[in-house]
């Protein structure tokens, strides 16, 4: 399962989704958004927006912080 979390390192509901998959033994990668120029655009392109966190399991976007969305995906 490939996931993908669009986010920065101080925004709390990046941290919030992080922790919910790892809590369920999963690893996701993680694209720092304010750091890394190409994953901001990479995200953009997917989601026409640049909220974050962005989840992306398994080419399925999942915009905010949806823990019902993501546990329904990683389970």
């Amino acid at each position: 399962m490939r996931m993908v979390i669009y986010g920065t390192s101080d925004c709390p509901w990046t941290e919030a989704v992080i922790d919910l998959i790892q809590e369920k033994g999963k690893k996701p990668d993680f694209k720092d958004v304010l750091q890394d120029f190409a994953a901001r655009e990479e995200m953009f392109k997917k989601t026409k927006q640049y909220s974050t966190p962005v989840s992306e399991i398994d080419g399925n976007l999942i915009i905010g912080m949806d823990k019902e969305k993501i546990m329904k995906i990683i389970s």
